[in-house]
């Protein structure tokens, strides 16, 4: 029930890229001198800059035509892809062999995996 250590690098590497170019280009966090320095901030403070992102989806598509990081096209076509994410309440309805389904309060179904660590691993199934 998670990616392989090769995919959540790469989650990882093309999330907080991204991240950086938003913290960039609107200010949330005192600007970071490098991804790096980005990178190593506390995950409380990455998360107000991905909810910046949210509101400003837009800069998906910035982040991409700017690439400042010089990523391949493959990458730049992950990243794309992304403003299609999915923001609100979304309840574990089961673990399954290969994935956690959620259920949106829309009603709408998704097959999800873990990073690092399946859902089972980190949520009790009586939760």
């Amino acid at each position: 029930m998670k990616v392989s250590q090769q995919e959540a690098e790469l989650f990882f590497e093309l999330t907080w890229a991204l991240h950086f170019y938003v913290n960039q280009k609107l200010q949330v966090l005192s600007p970071s001198e490098t991804l790096d320095e980005y990178i190593a901030l506390p995950m409380e403070e990455k998360f107000k800059v991905r909810e910046e992102l949210y509101k400003n989806i837009k800069l998906i598509d910035s982040f991409v035509a700017d690439n400042p990081q010089n990523f391949s096209e493959e990458k730049l076509l992950i990243v794309s892809k992304w403003k299609k994410f999915v923001k609100g309440e979304i309840y574990i309805e089961r673990y399954l062999k290969r994935q956690a389904i959620f259920i949106s309060k829309s009603e709408k179904v998704y097959g999800v995996h873990g990073l690092y660590q399946g859902f089972d691993e980190v949520i009790h199934a009586s939760h």
